[in-house]
Parts: structure tokens; sequence; C-alpha cells
């Protein structure tokens, strides 16, 4: 008897480990290094069109997998997207969007390439590194490399040369990445949140049941909320919008998934259509939108 209880006992403390484990906060970013583009290109095309974007996007992450860091593959996240025909129909302004969210990255790396020929010594290199938010796209840090000019045309040799001088540089340029992680753990995601009123029934002063509260204090209680964000900064009204130009959401909500800004905006949105006027009982009716870490709530 005694036996079966302890064995049923390791296995409870077993079973809350595991479920604490997979809703903690992770302590390490998911990096995925991609080819810069401009807007509305797809990352795919440029990846396969250029050669030194193909080579600098596997050092970089071999570099970066060598110093400890949590890597996700660029080219095995793209075919593993295309097997299962996620760009299907699809705007190439779109795709990068599709890869970043198919990938599961909370950080995005791209890179871009600047050949320069300096006679007569050769051809040298610059590699810009700048790391994103992959929800956001907010800028967490950057790094420059430049290699030696190298009397080759083979743009490996001379990718190589600059990765090797700039062993360093990419040290600390994870370092940063690390640290401004441990920022978002510990402070929250900010994102941007504006509720619009488009309606001329009644404006932010409205007292909205439940609760009996104006509609701008309603909306402001449900933010402060620290269920639903960590802080926010002080919120602007003027006329028919109410801005809060800085909102920290948690990385993970409450059932230990990844909170996306879009998901915010949707728990905001459903919030915002169970109220209704105190006076005549009209419920209200709020649509949202939500574009990198910008979210817009608009009610109708």
């Amino acid at each position: 008897m005694l036996k079966q209880i302890l064995f049923l006992l390791a296995g409870l403390l077993w079973m809350s480990a595991a479920v604490s484990a997979q809703n903690a906060t992770p302590t390490k970013p998911r990096i995925i290094v991609i080819p810069l583009t401009k807007k509305g290109e797809d990352p795919r095309k440029i990846y396969e069109s250029d050669p030194g974007q193909r080579i600098v996007t596997a050092k970089l992450q071999e570099a970066l997998l060598n110093k400890g860091a949590y890597i996700i593959d660029f080219l095995a996240t793209v075919k593993a997207a295309e097997a299962e025909q996620v760009f299907n129909g699809m705007a190439e302004a779109d795709v990068k969007t599709a890869i970043l969210d198919y990938s599961g990255a909370d950080i995005f790396v791209e890179i871009d390439l600047i050949s320069t020929s300096k006679p007569p010594y050769g051809t040298s290199m610059t590699m810009i590194f700048k790391c994103y938010d992959a929800f956001t796209q907010e800028l967490m840090g950057s790094s420059t490399l430049d290699s030696d000019p190298v009397n080759v045309s083979d743009v490996n040799v001379i990718i190589n040369s600059g990765l090797k001088k700039g062993d360093n540089t990419i040290t600390t340029f994870l370092n940063t990445v690390n640290g401004k992680f441990g920022e978002l753990r510990e402070n929250g995601r900010n994102i941007k949140v504006i509720i619009v009123l488009e309606t001329q029934d009644y404006d932010f002063d409205a007292t909205v049941n439940p609760g009996g509260e104006t509609l701008g204090t309603t909306l402001e209680n449900w933010i402060a909320n620290e269920k639903n964000a960590l802080s926010y900064d002080d919120v602007r009204v003027v006329a028919k919008k109410m801005n809060f130009p800085g909102v920290r959401i948690p990385l993970l909500n409450d059932k230990g998934k990844k909170m996306k800004p879009s998901m915010f905006a949707n728990e905001l949105k459903k919030f915002c259509n169970t109220l209704a006027l105190a006076e005549n009982s009209t419920k209200l009716k709020a649509t949202h939108t939500a574009v990198g870490g910008f979210i817009t709530i608009t009610f109708k």
C-alpha cells in the first residue's frame, strides 16, 4: 500500500511539473533568420535569387546555434509551410507574415548585404543584422559586420571572412537579443490600442452596462485588469478617439499559449460587444483590426 501511495504521489508531482513547464514563459527566444525584404516582397524569392542571402542566412544560423541560441531554420520552415499549402492563393505581401506565424518564432533577424569593390585590394562585404519582435515588428537590436577586402569573387569566402572577424560582435548581438527578450518576459509586449467611435449616437462619457460606468472608464478598467494587460501608459482621449499609446500584454495567456496582439484585440472586441447603453439598453457594436502591434477597435 505504501509503495502504491508513493507511486501515486510521484505521478502527481511529475504531472504538476509538466503542466508548469508547459505554461512557463520561455527563457530563451525562438529565433528565425530571414532575408531582408522591401515592402511587399516575398522572402522566398529573395532567398532563391541571391546566393549571398542563402549563404549568410545559413552561416548566421550556424553561428548563433553554436552560441546556444534556439534557432528555427528558415528553409525548413518554408518547405514545411509549402507542403501544407500555407501560401496557396496568398499575396506576396503577406508571405513574410505567414512565414513568421508558421515558424512560431519569437524574434526574427533580417540580413542586409552590401558588397563594396575596393581596388586593388578586392571586394568587401558589409552585413547588417537587425532583430525584431515577430509579433509587433518592434526593433530590438542591430549589429554590423565588415569583412576584409578579398581578391576573390566567391561570396562564400567573403562572408566567411566577415563572420570570423566579427565573432565577438555576433556574441554581443545574441546577448542583446536575449536581454531584450528578458525585458519582454518581465514587462510584456508593447502594443498600441486606438478606440474609435464612428457612431454619433453616444460618446465616451455615455453610461454603459454592465457596471454603470462611462464607456471611457469601462474600457480603461478592462485594459487596467492585470489579466488582460500588465501595464499601460496614460490614455489620451480626443473627441471620438481614445488612444492607449503603450499597452504591455503578457507573452502568454492564462492557458499558457502565446498571446498575440491579434488575440488581445479579439478579446477586447468581444468585451466591447457585451456592453449596452444604460439609457435605452442599445447593444454596442464593435469591430477590430490588428496589424503588427497596432490595434484598432471601432464602434459602429
